[in-house]
């Protein structure tokens, strides 16, 4: 017997996309829906790496600490050629220099935490993810879409929604609903096997570092918690025997010798990777967002993290949609800014990937005697290392091409409309320090007032002007908190909603000596920023839309 039943989303995959995707929506107070095939939660790590920018994002959610505490910090990372090191990045050094950003270090944490993690704070959010739940049938229209869900009893469920999400994989059942979906792209050549195992060596010898082995093909070590690591490597050609652990500590002592002895594994595969993207991520009532969208190579730990974000992006634009503050045609920018990252990852990680693992015997030998020439002199550039660590941490990743970003007239700084908001830290009017992430929305937009700090500071009685000026001019559906920062300077005292910037830093960042604004989405991206004298630029925009 079929029971109809009614939400606004339904999110199709219960991995750490799709459990962000539902933060957000909880965030946003629109209700869903979301449904895994799989009876319970993995036990095996899969995914390691949580950037930087996940991590910000998340931390809307009061996570950041709890993840911090799962996982670990990578200090450094080491190439090694033929068995020798030549070169040492210190990445924990790199971090620490981006002031603009409270979670620099990028986080070791195993995906299975990752998800627990999320689930939990998804349940003190009054939602649970739905296990052992298989979408039997999609179809869409113009006001919505049904998905037949069946339970692990046969028990079967119609669903109607407003907008179906496929967070489920690289075999999406929401991507093979739609012919308008295509999933171009190929499968490396390469055998590659994985490793999770415990280590016996001289601690000093596993430290925090990650190793890049290159010689007879590519192996790559992760540290993990509690003398713990895992192993990465290629095998040229398709052999047909499973990988044990004595195959692991051959490859580990050819690379590697005396790094350690291998015991106790917890996981050990073999598999195939492959590198494709979808051509839209949105068709009419579906989208799809992270491997259902994209998967590609592990190179720099780029594939969850990308997830990750598609669903910030997506989620707090499907909030205003569904409150009616925005048209339907306002979710088409979920394409228009998560495909250009998609893409550019999937050509950056292919290019990258594939020279790593090269199995031509000429080309490796070609590899081989470059990198000890080349690495030392690209980690000994500070900038140079600073910008790849921006790029890996995905700090970097921008709009600027969106239709729903712009920078007012005249301003030409570093942050410009469609850039990541910097963060820093600010002080309230209660004497307590606090980062200025932890003071925005997360479900609309902010406007934060500069006061500037050397030429023409605008005064208490200015500041507040221009904050009556946006409140009166947006129309009444657009939110919007509006927040007054002072310079270091500033004898004011201060109110509800004003801050003073301790040491300038965030005036610095967002690159105002002179009296500013910036106006910032729940995803933590810059939407407008200019002079305060073009505020009415903004105030106009608001007024229409």
């Amino acid at each position: 017997m079929e029971i109809m039943h009614q939400a606004e989303v339904l999110i199709v995959g219960g991995g750490p996309t799709g459990l962000t995707l539902g933060l957000e929506l909880a965030l946003q107070g629109i209700s869903f829906r979301i449904v895994d095939m799989a009876p319970d939660f993995s036990e095996k790590s899969k995914a390691l790496a949580m950037q930087a920018r996940s991590q910000e994002l998340l931390s809307r959610h009061g996570l950041g600490p709890k993840l911090l505490k799962c996982g670990l910090t990578v200090n450094g990372a080491t190439i090694v050629v033929k068995g020798k090191e030549v070169t040492n990045v210190q990445l924990g050094k790199i971090a620490g220099e981006i002031k603009d950003s409270m979670y620099a270090p990028s986080l070791v944490i195993a995906q299975s935490d990752t998800e627990r993690v999320l689930h939990q704070r998804l349940l003190q959010y009054g939602s649970a993810l739905e296990r052992g739940v298989t979408v039997r049938e999609i179809t869409q229209d113009d006001t919505g879409a049904t998905a037949v869900l069946e339970n692990s009893s046969g028990v079967r469920d119609t669903l109607r929604v407003k907008y179906i999400v496929g967070t489920d994989g690289a075999h999406s059942t929401v991507r093979h609903a739609s012919d308008n979906f295509t999933f171009e792209g190929g499968i490396y050549p390469q055998d590659f096997i994985l490793c999770d195992a415990y280590l016996r060596s001289n601690k000093a010898s596993i430290g925090r570092n990650l190793f890049l082995c290159l010689g007879q093909g590519v192996l790559v070590i992760f540290p993990l918690r509690d003398n713990m690591v895992r192993i990465f490597a290629s095998r040229p050609g398709k052999p047909k025997h499973n990988p044990d652990l004595k195959d692991f500590q051959q490859l580990l002592d050819s690379f590697k010798p005396g790094h350690g002895e291998l015991y106790d594994p917890i996981w050990m595969t073999s598999y195939s990777l492959h590198h494709r993207g979808v051509n839209t991520y949105r068709d009419r009532r579906l989208f799809v967002a992270g491997d259902a969208a994209h998967i590609h190579s592990p190179v720099g730990g780029q594939g969850m993290n990308t997830g990750i974000q598609d669903a910030v992006n997506l989620g707090w634009k499907l909030g205003a949609v569904l409150r009616g503050e925005r048209p339907d045609s306002f979710l088409d920018t979920y394409h228009q800014e998560r495909h250009p990252v998609g893409q550019h990852l999937l050509n950056t990680t292919d290019w990258v990937f594939t020279w790593l693992t090269w199995t031509n015997p000429i080309f490796m030998s070609v590899r081989n005697f470059v990198v000890p020439w080349v690495a030392p002199y690209m980690s000994s550039k500070p900038a140079r290392t600073k910008r790849g660590y921006q790029f890996i941490s995905e700090l970097a990743i921008r709009y600027r091409k969106s239709p729903i970003v712009w920078t007012g007239t005249g301003f030409n700084g570093s942050v410009l409309g469609g850039n990541r908001a910097p963060d820093g830290m600010i002080t309230g009017a209660d004497g307590q320090d606090k980062g200025l992430y932890d003071t925005l929305s997360g479900v609309h937009h902010s406007l934060v007032l500069f006061s500037g700090t050397q030429s023409d500071v605008a005064s208490a009685a200015d500041l507040e002007r221009a904050r009556k000026k946006f409140l009166d001019a947006r129309s009444p559906e657009i939110k919007a908190d509006v927040y007054i920062l002072y310079n270091s300077s500033s004898s004011v005292t201060l109110r509800s909603g004003e801050f003073r910037d301790p040491d300038d830093g965030l005036h610095r960042s967002y690159n105002f000596t002179t009296p500013g604004y910036a106006y910032i989405r729940p995803d933590y991206y810059v939407a407008n920023i200019g002079f305060l004298s073009t505020l009415d630029e903004l105030c106009s925009r608001l007024a229409v839309h």
